[in-house]
């Protein structure tokens, strides 16, 4: 088998587990058509900020697997599979189209983020850990929580995203498909990762998988899809945690 067939089967493999890793259980409730978010644990607010980091770590599921099946093991089988460097597969800077189309995009991002927070469908599914919510971390007292939280969110999930979709699989399918094809490709795939989500982002993720995708091909880095990414999903937690209040 050539590498194109390897490449498919291990993201058919990856992106079935990928859809059944266990996710805490989700702390909103909905009364009389309001929400409101709950804490955590009873004593959420008696605790120390290691151990809500500590917690934070034991509930990311999502964060793990996600870094496990589309970051790590995609990066060996570059590295180690193919002997081929990771900047060959956008891990790298690209050009000058990378920080220019970041920086036009994201503060459309950022707003589309926000304002989906008042879609009462995305707390069926986001934030992803609930440990984000009520009384673990508050907006005004739990900054040094949040940046963590963050940190994990952008670093293992949005990363290993990126690097999976619009890296792995964009990148190794090009040379066999043509550059049109293999952008329709993962993007297909990556809509199929979002099946369960709120039908919004499922068509969302139509236009992100083509916008990045282009943006892949472009500035040859995933660098500003990444950083574009990151930003409408960040946003997005933090306008579901403001509407809710």
């Amino acid at each position: 088998m050539n590498r194109s067939t390897w490449v498919l089967l291990y993201a058919m493999l990856a992106i079935t587990l990928w859809n059944y890793i266990p996710e805490a259980p989700r702390l909103l409730k909905m009364e009389s058509g309001r929400s409101f978010i709950s804490s955590p644990t009873e004593n959420a607010a008696e605790m120390t900020e290691c151990e809500k980091g500590i917690a934070l770590l034991r509930n990311s599921q999502r964060f793990w697997g996600t870094f496990l099946l589309f970051g790590l093991i995609p990066m060996g089988i570059v590295r180690f599979g193919f002997r081929e460097k990771l900047s060959d597969y956008g891990v790298c800077w690209g050009n000058r189209y990378t920080l220019r189309s970041f920086l036009i995009m994201a503060p459309v991002m950022i707003a589309i983020g926000w304002f989906s927070g008042h879609t009462t469908e995305f707390y069926a599914v986001y934030p992803y850990n609930p440990w984000f919510l009520g009384g673990a971390t508050s907006l005004a007292e739990g900054w040094m929580f949040s940046i963590f939280y963050n940190l994990l969110y952008f670093f293992l999930y949005y990363f290993s995203w990126e690097f999976f979709f619009r890296g792995f699989l964009q990148r190794a399918m090009e040379p066999s498909l043509g550059v049109v094809n293999t952008i329709l490709l993962q993007t297909t795939l990556s809509v199929f990762a979002h099946f369960t989500h709120p039908s919004h982002e499922a068509l969302g993720a139509i236009a992100g998988g083509l916008i990045w995708g282009f943006l892949v091909y472009r500035t040859r880095s995933i660098l500003s899809g990444w950083g574009q990414h990151a930003a409408i999903g960040m946003a997005l937690d933090y306008g579901l945690i403001y509407y809710a209040q």
